[in-house]
């Protein structure tokens, strides 16, 4: 699914008006559930700067949140990937962009129900057999907060090996999930059998980096 970019290269807003359609394999493995698109990235010249986040990848569920505020912690977190479309054969390497989103209990999201739906057909990835297939449309702005503000690092991803550097920006503002949203993503299970009441990297230290505050 290819997202416009209005602003090149250091901020773009395309995000709120894409509408990701497509077919969708949630993968159970490690500790992580995530939704990947099937659909395979058109490559382009290396110097063409504009491909900068312009393809929305993956999504990656976290409970509770992976980062923290001011030391708060939220219930649920969000991570989308947006990449560069020249790195189709490596996609780690491609990652341009990690949107993290919070969600605290409220309201349940219409966007995450999409996928609460067919959470009991997911088992634990152990052969490229285990992956779950459906068709979805995916509203991405169903997905982000009203206010855009954010904080801004270079970091890396939260899955091994954790290459970097990545563009992440962490929303400052919320958006909510129900109680019972969350408790069905609590029920998938592990490998061994036990439930994944987490699945989360533990909090880990800034290591000098230097985070940007961008208030909308």
């Amino acid at each position: 699914m290819e997202c416009s970019s209005r602003a090149g290269n250091d901020c773009f807003d395309g995000w709120e008006h894409c509408i990701w359609q497509a077919q969708t394999c949630l993968k159970l493995g490690q500790n992580i559930l995530t939704a990947v698109s099937s659909n395979n990235l058109e490559k382009s010249d290396e110097s063409d700067i504009s491909t900068y986040g312009k393809n929305f990848l993956t999504i990656e569920f976290k409970w509770p949140s992976e980062h923290k505020i001011e030391g708060k912690e939220y219930d649920f977190q969000i991570s989308l990937i947006f990449t560069n479309s020249r790195h189709r054969d490596n996609m780690d390497l491609g990652k341009s962009v990690i949107a993290v989103v919070f969600a605290e209990i409220g309201d349940a999201n219409t966007e995450v129900q999409k996928y609460v739906n067919h959470l009991p057909n997911i088992k634990a990835y152990k052969t490229p057999f285990d992956v779950y297939l459906f068709n979805a449309t995916l509203t991405l702005s169903m997905l982000f907060p009203s206010n855009k503000s954010f904080f801004h690092y270079k970091g890396s991803g939260t899955i091994p090996p954790c290459l970097e550097p990545v563009d992440v920006r962490v929303y400052k503002h919320p958006i909510t999930v129900s109680q019972a949203q969350i408790e069905k993503f609590k029920e998938l299970k592990y490998a061994n059998g036990n439930l994944m009441l987490t699945s989360r990297r533990e909090l880990q230290d800034l290591r000098g980096r230097d985070v940007k505050y961008v208030e909308f």
